[in-house]
């Protein structure tokens, strides 16, 4: 029993300087500790959301020239529809727009002799400019609402061009539960010009370029220099 007793103590006497070491050093780790911490770099601070204005800016690749009367040497001889919004990628034609309301506003860039919304049996409608002024400026629907996957055909002849040139959009309704989904958010948002630039923003966030031209131009958009003034810009910096 004896031998025990002293083995113990003995034991105790080594680990009790050992321990006593480590609760001395315990707090001088500490602050070592806080201070490898601080020195770990702080995460970057997330780039501020892009202005709606300069998300709009964006769109400058909006809408791809088309030739007028099949010459494709010169850029003064194609014109360029900004609305409704051209969807090479969901449609695979690069003369191809999308309609996502049944009465989309139909935007031109530049100066026009003629438009024409046409079917399979003829001319639906014409607009000729007179001889004093050119066609110019967006254009509300001119026909009964578009049916869903309805297509037309968009023909446009820029001022200069002679009388049988012109450059022609497929121009192809969206499925009916794309246009109720649109139509609908164009009601809900009212007559508010903020509801209507944040709708507009959100669409730009998520890469909805079309969704966002149909409601930009959208013949329900509130009256105002701040909606105007954006779709003057898209205008101005499309098709470039």
């Amino acid at each position: 029993m004896k031998k025990t007793s002293s083995y113990r103590a003995t034991a105790n006497s080594r680990l009790s300087p050992w321990l006593l070491g480590l609760c001395l050093s315990g707090p001088l780790l500490l602050p070592q500790l806080s201070a490898a911490s601080a020195a770990k770099p702080a995460n970057k601070p997330k780039p501020p959301q892009p202005s709606l204005l300069e998300q709009i800016r964006e769109l400058v690749g909006i809408g791809t020239p088309s030739a007028v009367g099949g010459s494709r040497s010169s850029s003064d001889g194609s014109v360029c529809v900004v609305s409704p919004g051209a969807s090479a990628a969901e449609i695979g034609s690069g003369s191809s727009l999308r309609a996502l309301v049944s009465r989309p506003t139909i935007v031109v860039k530049g100066p026009l002799n003629e438009l024409r919304l046409e079917n399979q049996d003829g001319i639906l409608w014409q607009k000729l400019a007179s001889s004093t002024k050119s066609i110019e400026g967006p254009i509300a629907w001119p026909i009964q609402p578009l049916s869903p996957n309805q297509r037309l055909t968009l023909r446009v002849r820029p001022k200069g061009a002679s009388g049988g040139d012109f450059a022609s959009y497929n121009l192809v309704a969206g499925s009916s539960e794309v246009m109720s989904e649109t139509e609908a958010k164009i009601r809900k948002l009212g007559s508010d010009p903020q509801a209507w630039r944040g709708s507009i923003q959100s669409a730009l966030n998520t890469k909805q370029q079309g969704l966002a031209l149909a409601l930009l131009f959208s013949d329900k958009a509130p009256e105002g220099s701040a909606i105007k003034q954006l779709q003057q810009t898209v205008i101005q910096r499309a098709c470039r």
